[in-house]
């Protein structure tokens, strides 16, 4: 799967929205240490799903 992108926040803070990106185009979005953040969520899987 490789490495994540970093969109919010730091995993060495131990708070973070990760992304990763596979090679046939679906993403994987990950909030580490973070309270639901939905909106943030909701955002990338839109974005992600009209590229």
């Amino acid at each position: 799967m490789g490495e994540p992108t970093t969109v919010e926040g730091s995993v060495a803070e131990g708070r973070a929205l990760l992304t990763w990106t596979h090679p046939d185009g679906r993403s994987t979005i990950v909030a580490y240490g973070m309270p639901k953040p939905i909106k943030a969520l909701r955002a990338l899987a839109e974005a992600a799903s009209s590229q």
